[in-house]
């Protein structure tokens, strides 16, 4: 598990300071000794924060690729809070990309599973969310 520590905290010491490039060039050799490995479980985060990166490049077609990567990974587990946050993910990739209906769905969805497992400051991120696309939309009822 090492290793495992060892290519993560650089990327997320990069992706921090804004120093994406070079992030990704080391998220690749990470993606592969995860493989390699057999991580699932951190190959799942991974896909998640690949899109976190992805997405800040604004290379929104490839962020959704490894949302929906991380989001097959979950889907035995549609309850955990992990599945909610890239729902979250997927969601705010839908506001910036104007997919609104998409984004009400995602954020709702993770709302639900928010409440169920108390999630609280996690809720109250995707309640704001749910404000910001009803602003984005115009739809102020």
């Amino acid at each position: 598990m090492y290793l495992n520590v060892h290519f993560q905290s650089p990327i997320r010491f990069l992706f921090q300071r804004g120093v994406y490039d070079l992030a990704i060039a080391y998220y690749h050799d990470y993606e592969n000794y995860l493989i390699e490995n057999n991580f699932n479980d951190e190959l799942f985060t991974s896909y998640n924060m690949y899109g976190n990166l992805l997405s800040r490049q604004k290379k929104y077609s490839e962020s959704f690729k490894y949302y929906h990567k991380a989001r097959a990974f979950q889907l035995s587990k549609k309850d955990y809070p992990r599945y909610a946050n890239v729902l979250n993910n997927l969601s705010i990739l839908c506001l910036k990309t104007g997919q609104y209906d998409s984004a009400l769905v995602y954020s709702s969805i993770a709302i639900s599973i928010f409440k169920k497992n108390n999630s609280n400051s996690a809720l109250a991120n995707s309640v704001l969310a749910i404000g910001e696309i009803y602003l984005k939309k115009g739809d102020l009822k």
